[in-house]
């Protein structure tokens, strides 16, 4: 969320995060009970980016290999110059780049064509960073806060988000629509619709399209067009991600909420435990997701169920966890840090696979 509008609106919430990650009741191992997970030779929890090092912190994360993983996030005051983080990972080493963005980057998410990412973030700025590796730097019709992006191909992009603290109805959120020439409101969709809450993700499959946000709001388009989707919670949804089968939404403050949908409609996850809040999800092809959340919270989805990952606490990352992805290979990377009031500052990046190089 953009600095002071993520201020106003989860200031508040800094000692609910606290109870939350006091009141979450360890489960037993995830990837010692998981036996669905393919093992990886060597495989261990390493902190990459070290919170006491870092001055910036990192919001999402995406990877289409194990050797292709970018990160995203506020500036690192030791590299103010390239303004906001935008790492990449070729499996042997980490390059910092210059996106010719400013402020914050939200989230970072695949196009359609190879090589293409789009990211969004503060100010209604969206870069798309090209398949020649080059960065273009766009902005949305207003300079709303965006605080995800997704593209169903290069003509049918979104960019969502919203006033921070808004209590929802007229003027709340944004959602924008790229057709491969500008940016505007999506077709077909009623402004009653895209304001009536504060949008934070965006995730789609085929034609369909999911965006969640403030007081468990959901929107779907399909072909039919666009309709609100029963969740059946009024907590906020932060992060909606999926396959062909399945889609996971996650959120809440004082404990984890977590919803699936396989076709049926949305209904609550099966826990192990209760997690703390939760801000962000992975769900590979296979269905073995991971959600990452508060005070460095880790859950994997084995078998249907929903179970703590307790490698994290044993290395003593206590980080707040904004976005994870896990590679279809089975390694998790996973980016947070103080995500909660400006300054956005002491960046984590963790991970879990065969040990690989640390962050610079």
């Amino acid at each position: 969320m953009a600095a002071a509008g993520w201020g106003r609106w989860l200031g508040w919430s800094a000692a609910l995060a606290v109870l939350a990650a006091c009141e979450s009741q360890p489960a037993e191992p995830s990837h010692e009970i998981c036996q669905t997970d393919a093992p990886l030779a060597g495989a261990k929890w390493q902190v990459l980016l070290d919170p006491e090092v870092s001055k910036g912190a990192l919001f999402s994360v995406w990877g289409s290999t194990r050797t292709d993983v970018w990160a995203v996030g506020a500036a690192d005051q030791r590299y103010a110059d390239l303004g906001p983080q935008v790492l990449h990972f070729d499996g042997k080493a980490w390059t910092r780049l210059k996106s010719g963005a400013a402020g914050e980057l939200w989230w970072v998410s695949p196009g359609a064509a190879k090589g293409v990412l789009w990211m969004a973030g503060s100010g209604g700025q969206v870069v798309r960073k090209n398949a020649d590796h080059s960065f273009t730097v766009m902005h949305a019709p207003s300079s709303t806060q965006l605080y995800g992006i997704f593209a169903l191909s290069d003509s049918d992009v979104y960019a969502v988000g919203g006033v921070a603290g808004c209590a929802g109805g007229v003027g709340c959120g944004v959602i924008w629509h790229y057709d491969g020439k500008g940016w505007g409101m999506p077709p077909g969709l009623d402004s009653k619709l895209s304001e009536k809450a504060t949008w934070f993700k965006a995730w789609g499959s085929g034609s369909e399209l999911w965006v969640v946000g403030s007081d468990g709001q959901i929107l779907h388009r399909g072909p039919a067009g666009w309709s609100a989707q029963a969740s059946g919670a009024t907590d906020t949804i932060l992060t909606v991600a999926g396959n062909a089968k399945l889609r996971i939404a996650v959120g809440g403050f004082g404990s984890g909420l977590l919803l699936e949908d396989a076709g049926a409609g949305w209904q609550v996850g099966k826990f192990q435990g209760q997690p703390p809040g939760l801000n962000g999800v992975s769900v590979p092809a296979d269905g073995r997701a991971a959600a990452v959340g508060f005070g460095g919270a880790v859950w994997r989805r084995c078998d249907g169920k929903w179970l703590a990952d307790p490698g994290l606490q044993n290395l003593g990352a206590g980080a707040d966890l904004h976005g994870v992805w896990k590679a279809p290979t089975g390694e998790v990377f996973a980016v947070g840090g103080n995500i909660m009031t400006p300054p956005f500052a002491e960046g984590a990046l963790v991970y879990y696979g065969a040990p690989i190089a640390v962050v610079p």
